[in-house]
């Protein structure tokens, strides 16, 4: 089974990359500048983490855009998301939290699921960064229902 890349979209982007044994590969942020860099960097991103099984896009738009032609051309299954929808798995109030307010509690989940589950521990995580790790976590509980999470994610989920 192939590597899931977690991506919170923009130029200055949020990567996670799990495996399907929920283990959090590498996550971290950069900063492309622009578009057109991004784009070019996309296919080593893929190949760096081969075999991608799946792509999932916190985010839409013309950034999203690019990932997804780029997946097309590697036959990568593309999973794009909204904010909205992850937090409803780890938020009890999704709806009434204010974009800071979300993007602290965020970096709080994420702190938890990189110390379950990282194959190695950074105590810096951007708010961009901390999106795609739960972004990532929301999308392999949605296409893999009988996946067992660390007791320690479990915890944080909703449902």
């Amino acid at each position: 089974m192939g590597n899931l890349i977690s991506i919170d979209t923009g130029v200055k982007l949020g990567i996670a990359i799990y495996n399907f044994r929920v283990e959090l590969i590498y996550y971290g942020s950069h900063n492309y500048g622009d578009k057109n860099r991004l784009k070019r960097n996309i296919p080593e991103i893929l190949r760096r983490y081969e075999p991608v099984e799946m792509i999932v896009l916190e985010g839409g738009g013309k950034m999203a855009g690019i990932w997804e032609q780029e997946a097309a051309k590697h036959n990568i299954e593309v999973f794009v998301i909204q904010a909205q929808q992850w937090r409803e798995l780890f938020f009890n109030s999704a709806a009434s939290l204010h974009s800071y307010e979300a993007k602290r509690k965020a970096i709080e989940l994420a702190r938890i699921v990189v110390t379950s589950c990282a194959r190695k521990v950074s105590w810096r995580l951007s708010d961009n960064t901390a999106e795609a790790i739960l972004a990532g976590i929301y999308a392999m509980k949605l296409r893999q229902k009988n996946l067992v999470f660390p007791p320690e994610i479990e915890k944080l989920m909703r449902f």
